[in-house]
């Protein structure tokens, strides 16, 4: 998860996490920029929850 406007961690750079894991990797963007969290912790609170059910 990145948020947008971020420019430490574009797309690019976030794909290459993907070479870090043996699971599933996807990306996903959230609006607020890269302290998001402090302003808007709801995009992150709800993807933990949808995880959590599957």
């Amino acid at each position: 998860m990145s948020a947008e406007p971020d420019r430490p961690l574009e797309p690019e750079v976030m794909t290459g996490w993907a070479s870090l894991t043996t699971r599933h990797f996807s990306q996903l963007k959230v609006p607020g920029g890269h302290m998001y969290l402090l302003t808007e912790p709801a995009p992150l609170l709800d993807l933990v929850k949808e995880l959590e059910l599957r």
